[in-house]
């Protein structure tokens, strides 16, 4: 496991809340609590409980077995050397990140006004879609900016 002594070194509390953070539920934007990973685990014929997934997360307990660490690899689907190093990790977590943004791509695309606006702007040039994006953001900040002022007046 990441030693948290080691210059640069990330431990494994860090690594383990970064996949409670971005290995979501299905159909889920909330992460898992510590009593689904938990239970999770032990549909997969691990035991381990609710209280020492707490531990490990919190920092409390920095050494947990090989088995408990295979346990949370397998439930979170990645490879147990992703506790291994930090090398391991940072590939795994740029796997994640992409997961991530399409996920979040589908559920754009998900979005009527968006998939016809998607559909509208195939075929322009790299130009024009910069300027699109351009006035995406006015939009937003025109948006935004109107929220504020609208809140502010109550």
């Amino acid at each position: 496991m990441s030693d948290p002594d080691s210059p640069g070194g990330r431990t494994f509390a860090a690594k383990l809340q970064y996949l409670y953070d971005n290995v979501l539920p299905a159909g889920r934007r909330k992460a898992y609590t510590d009593r689904e990973v938990a239970a999770g685990i032990k549909e997969l014929g691990y035991d381990i409980s609710f209280n020492y997934l707490h531990t490990l997360r919190s920092g409390t307990k920095t050494n947990p077995t090989m088995r408990h660490v295979e346990a949370i690899a397998k439930f979170f689907a990645v490879p147990v050397g992703y506790f291994a190093t930090d090398d391991d990790a940072a590939k795994v977590e740029q796997e994640l990140a992409t997961l991530v943004g399409l996920r979040e791509l589908k559920e754009a695309l998900d979005d009527p006004g968006i998939r016809v606006l998607a559909l509208r702007a195939r075929g322009l040039s790299a130009d024009s879609l910069a300027r699109l994006g351009d006035m995406i953001d006015l939009v937003r900040n025109l948006e935004t900016g109107h929220r504020r002022d609208h809140s502010a007046e109550a």
